[in-house]
């Protein structure tokens, strides 16, 4: 039975991990490039405007390293709602969104 539980648990946190993406692409030994923005080698971009939000490294090799940032909400009780605030979503509740969610919340930093 422990070893069950050991395995869901690892499957679970697993599972939530999932949705914080890293990415990187072979470079031309030059500048990187990244939805057809240019960074220099040696820089760093960040994209802060949501939903999707991530930053960027141009290496000194011309390979580029990017992971998302920013909180994603991956499950919440029934009776709240998700909202974006910049790169975080936000649980709030259905009836008023001015109040928090009450209830267990999941989520994930990017």
């Amino acid at each position: 039975m422990k070893c069950v539980i050991l395995v869901v648990s690892i499957l679970f946190v697993l599972y939530v991990y999932s949705d914080a993406a890293c990415w990187g692409a072979t470079g031309n030994g030059r500048d990187c490039e990244y939805n057809g923005s240019i960074i220099a080698r040696n820089t760093t971009y960040e994209n802060t405007t949501g939903p999707k939000c991530y930053t960027c490294s141009c290496l000194s090799t011309g390979d580029l390293d990017c992971c998302d940032i920013g909180t994603v909400i991956i499950e919440l009780p029934d009776t709240c709602k998700i909202i974006q605030e910049g790169c975080d979503q936000v649980a709030v509740s259905e009836v008023d969104e001015s109040q928090p969610c009450e209830g267990p919340i999941s989520a994930v930093e990017g």
